[in-house]
């Protein structure tokens, strides 16, 4: 049972960090119109890839930590899908587009899709690498098998 809610924690934060991965570029006007910054874009920019190194080092250690070897972390590369798109339409209905000039772009679609594509390899990727034994501190946790 921990193990399972381990694995919905992690699709949660997975979820989390695409949303705000796709849901900061799409809404650049909107966010600059409300905080008032001239310089946004550049902001938003370094907030995403801020947003994206900590969300993998914290999705490295906590499947590390709370999953371990166990192979249902494999599980992750779908089940952060649900959380994704409720959080999509959570944000859609307590934040509708009110002004017609901040609709995203055609093109913003495109991006949306390929992260949304490449997410579930991403998650994979992640999960693979919180396997490997990295240190002698890693080894030593695990005792040596019996002969």
């Amino acid at each position: 049972m921990r193990a399972w809610l381990a694995v919905n924690n992690l699709s949660i934060l997975y979820a989390l960090t695409l949303f705000l991965q796709t849901e900061i570029p799409l809404n650049t006007y909107r966010l600059g119109r409300i905080t008032g910054w001239s310089q946004i874009n550049k902001d938003l920019d370094l907030a995403v890839i801020f947003i994206y190194i900590l969300s993998s080092i914290l999705g490295y250690l906590l499947t590390k930590r709370k999953l371990g070897s166990r192979k249902l972390k494999y599980v992750l590369s779908i089940t952060w899908l649900p959380y994704y798109i409720l959080f999509i339409k959570l944000f859609v209905f307590l934040f509708p587009i009110t002004n017609p000039a901040e609709k995203p772009l055609p093109g913003i679609g495109l991006y949306v899709l390929g992260l949304d594509m490449i997410a579930p390899f991403y998650i994979g990727f992640i999960n693979v690498l919180s396997g490997v034994k990295w240190t002698l501190i890693d080894a030593a946790e695990d005792p040596p098998p019996p002969d």
